[in-house]
């Protein structure tokens, strides 16, 4: 009974917000994960608009800063982007899975490409180049130092 009575007074707070055009400060919470040759790779990422970002993101300031950057939606945003540059034509398919929430909105973002360069790519020709953190040698910066 004590949830509900949260819950009723936290959509109440919101109808009233909302009806008088008061912003609420919404939050972004994702995980990330990229799935390559049968090796999972997890992140979280949490974007205040006040405070600092958390998770266990590695690159969390950054990646977030181009997510409040953003002009459209995540998922459009990786969907469209064109990679340019080159890549080694090895197949070792890269798996990304977005899940969560953009400012207040539900995201889910399922790509596959045909390795971690060509998603590289593609991430930094959205404008995302931190979104999955990758070390300078092209693998994946899980902050394991692997």
């Amino acid at each position: 009974m004590k949830h509900q009575k949260l819950a009723l007074s936290l959509l109440l707070a919101v109808g009233i917000a909302n009806a008088n055009n008061i912003s609420i400060p919404t939050q972004t919470n994702l995980e990330i994960s990229v799935d390559e040759s049968q090796t999972l790779y997890e992140w979280l990422l949490v974007c205040n608009q006040h405070g600092e970002p958390g998770g266990n993101h590695t690159e969390k300031e950054a990646a977030c800063s181009e997510i409040a950057r953003l002009e459209n939606s995540l998922d459009d945003t990786i969907e469209k982007a064109e990679p340019h540059g080159p890549c080694i034509l090895i197949y070792r398919p890269a798996n990304l899975t977005i899940s969560g929430i953009v400012d207040g909105k539900q995201t889910l973002v399922v790509e596959e490409y045909p390795n971690s360069c060509v998603l590289n790519l593609t991430l930094t020709a959205a404008g995302l180049p931190h979104i999955v953190p990758f070390n300078e040698n092209g693998s994946y910066n899980t902050g394991n130092n692997e």
